[in-house]
């Protein structure tokens, strides 16, 4: 059975993310999942982040950011994980490292739910590229923020471990 990736991509895109990527990779059967944070998106978390239903059968997880730590936390059995700008804990703590501190993150929902087009507009800015298009789920967008504040995947990494991985 041939392997097919699964691709996530991180807070404030979309599915077409990946475009240059996958499509590269046609010999591979591909599955794209969006998180909804576009409002004309194809969105799979109808019901929140945890209701994506995962691709069975020979999978590798390629991860963008928050769609890295998404997937890992799936109950799918991943053959293989890439993950791209991925971390094990996205909020610094003081015990634990982290990518970002919990004030700026409050600082980006804030500005998120007072001013979303400055709050887009910061977060293309900083990732140097140009914003996907579309009209913004904020709703989803304040949903992974949310995500990101409360993801820690170091136990499910260790669980999980793929040899060669981390």
């Amino acid at each position: 059975m041939p392997v097919e990736l699964v691709f996530l991509h991180g807070w404030g895109f979309d599915a077409r993310f990946w475009d240059a990527l996958a499509s590269r990779l046609p010999q591979f059967r591909q599955t794209r999942i969006d998180l909804g944070f576009f409002e004309d998106g194809a969105p799979a978390l109808a019901q929140g982040l945890g209701a994506t239903p995962m691709p069975s059968g020979p999978t590798v997880l390629i991860g963008h950011s928050l769609g890295f730590a998404y997937g890992v936390k799936q109950p799918a059995s991943f053959s293989g994980w890439i993950a791209i700008n991925g971390f094990l804990r996205f909020v610094k703590t003081p015990e634990r490292p982290g990518c970002v501190s919990p004030a700026a993150l409050r600082t980006m929902r804030l500005l998120l739910k007072n001013d979303p087009t400055t709050c887009f507009h910061d977060f293309y800015a900083l990732m140097g590229v140009p914003p996907p298009g579309g009209t913004p789920n904020v709703e989803r967008l304040r949903e992974g923020l949310d995500e990101l504040r409360d993801t820690d995947i170091e136990a499910i990494i260790a669980i999980r471990a793929i040899p060669g991985s981390f």
